[in-house]
């Protein structure tokens, strides 16, 4: 019997906050996950290449938010996304940063910040969130040297089953991995709304989310109820690792983690290699003391840069000054 095909999904081309003229590309759905178990069979879709006896599409990763730190003047990172319609509001700083700015896009949404001055002296923290994710990416790493503190990957998954067919990897990964920390969210005896599993903490190196975003309220009018987002968030910790991640593709930040990696090849049957988040660094006592004296008289020692021109001439200068206190000890 001819079965009527869904609707095609272009990823978040047809979905809000993705905004006429943004000059991102849709993503279609397009693989087959080579690792379902049969009796698992995917809605029939033009743009999902079917196999026999089953199959389940995913759109390729992409970035979902990216963050960057950079030393330079607020605007230099913003004016490279800027769109007709997009606001600055003032907002509240937040980690030391004097200033704080969120961005809006032309319908009032907000899409990211921009935190700068304060005791960070000439450094600027910038993060984009959503669509435009991926295109601010790829326009910083062009163009811009920075680090990169946060990282966002997402995939889409539809297919009948998908949903059950990632709990249960899920759960074998969770007790695989003794220590990994996952719950369960929504309301699981009445799912109607939409369910979530989250793996990891939100405040570690990897925290993934697996939630059915065909029944979020936003998303419900689609008529994709099996549509399935899994998303890794990175939080890379030491300079190191945040230049490491500063140029990780949306698919290589999956392997952020033993665990993420594991979940990633057996959900989709994608290997990518292990980058570590974290730099292998253990603190010495000098490097105790170091930091103990930047901490105290780092904004004097800032002024002190600008007066003498810069970091270099501060260094020599400290060096001179010190041999003169040693030499009339």
């Amino acid at each position: 019997m001819k079965t009527t095909p869904k609707p095609a999904i272009r990823d978040d081309a047809t979905l809000p906050n993705r905004g006429v003229g943004s000059g991102l590309p849709a993503a279609p759905i397009r693989k087959v996950l080579p690792t379902i178990p049969t009796g698992i069979s995917v809605a029939s879709d033009p743009e999902i290449p079917i196999q026999t006896p089953a199959g389940i599409g995913c759109t390729d990763p992409k970035l979902d938010a990216y963050g960057i730190s950079f030393h330079g003047a607020p605007g230099e990172a913003w004016k490279l996304i800027k769109q007709t319609g997009d606001r600055l509001v003032p907002t509240s700083p937040r980690r030391g940063f004097r200033q704080a700015l969120k961005i809006l896009d032309g319908g009032l949404r907000e899409i990211g910040s921009i935190h700068y001055g304060g005791s960070h002296g000439t450094r600027v923290n910038m993060e984009i969130l959503g669509p435009r994710a991926q295109f601010f990416a790829d326009q910083v790493r062009a163009k811009m040297h920075h680090t990169c503190p946060r990282l966002d990957s997402c995939i889409d998954l539809r297919g009948e089953g998908v949903w059950d067919l990632v709990v249960v990897k899920a759960g074998e990964i969770k007790h695989k991995y003794k220590a990994l920390h996952g719950e369960r969210r929504g309301d699981w005896d009445k799912p109607e709304k939409g369910l979530t599993l989250t793996l990891g903490s939100p405040e570690g190196s990897a925290y993934v989310r697996i939630y059915q975003r065909g029944k979020h309220p936003d998303y419900v009018h689609l008529g994709q109820p099996d549509l399935v987002r899994m998303e890794i968030q990175v939080r890379p910790h030491g300079p190191l690792a945040k230049n490491r991640f500063a140029t990780c593709s949306a698919l290589e930040a999956w392997g952020a983690a033993n665990w993420s990696k594991a979940l990633l090849l057996a959900a989709i049957g994608e290997n990518v290699a292990r980058i570590k988040p974290n730099d292998a660094w253990k603190q010495t006592d000098d490097d105790r003391v170091f930091r103990w004296m930047l901490k105290q008289y780092g904004r004097r020692l800032e002024a002190a840069a600008t007066a003498w021109g810069g970091w270099a001439q501060l260094g020599v200068a400290l060096g001179e000054t010190l041999r003169e206190i040693r030499a009339h000890n």
